[in-house]
């Protein structure tokens, strides 16, 4: 039996979670789509349940993308971040790097590059679990 995996969707405009929820859904029927509409409500999520991709906007009201991958780091540091920006920056890109997210994406971009970077993410982390014998704190 396959291991349930999740992704948790940040941002609090409609439009990014609204088109990549049903995307994402279709990865496997062992994926878990969830949404937070904040960054707060994100953390909130973190610290409750366990993550195996965020993927989030940079820009959002109550913090950014990378302060949220920032708490992140302390509450569950081995979910793969996926940081999604509408512009390119060197100082973005520094920050992005030292934080070790394991993707920065500029929109526009192509929802195939989406998908296949969060489907290296799931197998990445599935592998990273097994290789540790990891047994998740909220696993049944």
């Amino acid at each position: 039996m396959a291991t349930k995996q999740s992704i948790l969707i940040v941002d609090d405009g409609p439009y990014l979670p609204d088109l990549l929820q049903p995307m994402l859904s279709s990865l496997s029927k062992d994926v878990e789509i969830k949404v937070a509409r904040s960054g707060r409500e994100a953390e909130e999520k973190a610290q409750k349940e366990s993550f195996d991709v965020v993927i989030a906007n940079m820009f959002m009201q109550e913090m950014t993308g990378l302060e949220l991958a920032c708490l992140l780091q302390l509450v569950a540091p081995q979910t793969r971040f996926i940081l999604i920006t509408d512009y390119r920056s060197d100082i973005i890109e520094e920050a992005a790097r030292l934080l070790q997210i394991y993707e920065y994406l500029v929109k526009p971009f192509s929802y195939y590059k989406l998908r296949e970077i969060v489907q290296k993410a799931l197998q990445s982390s599935a592998e990273e679990k097994r290789r540790l014998g990891y047994m998740s704190r909220y696993s049944d």
